[in-house]
């Protein structure tokens, strides 16, 4: 370091960070030959030193913050994506739509779990129309004590669609087994709820057995809300 004619009195230093530390450097002068290189005062020294520390305090405590918000940021980013595919997984792309009556038909078995997992994952029909077009006949045979089918529509995600079961026509729907532990049990578990209505008619159940040991069951609907 080299000076020329310097004057060096006490000094107040503001350090990075908005800290305000008195470094008292006796008043002292120096009158250098240009070129010639002296020293630099143990106060200036002691700032240089504890400026350089809390500059990497600084970089550290940004680092860490950095650091969290990025693993905030990805968690939520999981979350949200997981969330997401919970719901598109299940679509109703499997059932026949017919454009002209605005109707998606069910004319099986597979047809109503298709129902059952789509208002499962979150998605509650609101104005849509499911028609029956033919008796259904569960071919499933589930283990004892076990199910062959999953009620439509829970408390957190009620049916709130329309579905008519086409036993104008002459059809029914037999075979269903439910064995649950859980409440809200039989053709649709809960319809219509949070202010949102359900349609449900013209539906015969027949040869099927539904059972909870939480005792709420019903051969339609078990929970209806409106």
């Amino acid at each position: 370091m080299y000076f020329a004619n310097l004057n060096i009195q006490n000094v107040n230093y503001t350090l990075l960070g908005g800290g305000k530390t008195n470094y008292p450097i006796p008043a002292r002068s120096m009158s250098l030959a240009e070129g010639v290189s002296a020293p630099l005062p143990q106060g200036i020294f002691l700032f240089r030193k504890n400026l350089k520390k809390n500059n990497n305090k600084m970089k550290d405590t940004t680092q860490k913050t950095a650091t969290f918000l990025r693993q905030l940021a990805l968690t939520l980013i999981v979350a949200l994506l997981v969330a997401a595919q919970t719901a598109w997984a299940q679509d109703l792309s499997k059932l026949t739509y017919d454009v002209e009556s605005e109707t998606y038909s069910i004319s099986s078995e597979q047809d109503l779990k298709t129902l059952s997992a789509y208002v499962e994952a979150g998605n509650n029909c609101e104005g849509l129309t499911f028609q029956v077009t033919t008796s259904i006949q569960f071919t499933t045979e589930p283990s004892p004590g076990e199910s062959n089918f999953t009620a439509i529509g829970t408390s957190a995600h009620p049916f709130c669609g329309t579905f008519d079961g086409g036993n104008t026509n002459g059809y029914s729907i037999k075979g269903i087994v439910i064995n649950a532990s859980t409440d809200y049990q039989g053709l649709f578990g809960c319809v219509g709820k949070y202010g949102k209505y359900a349609t449900i008619r013209n539906v015969t159940i027949e040869d099927s057995e539904i059972n909870s040991t939480a005792g709420s069951v019903g051969g339609t609907a078990r929970a209806i809300f409106n």
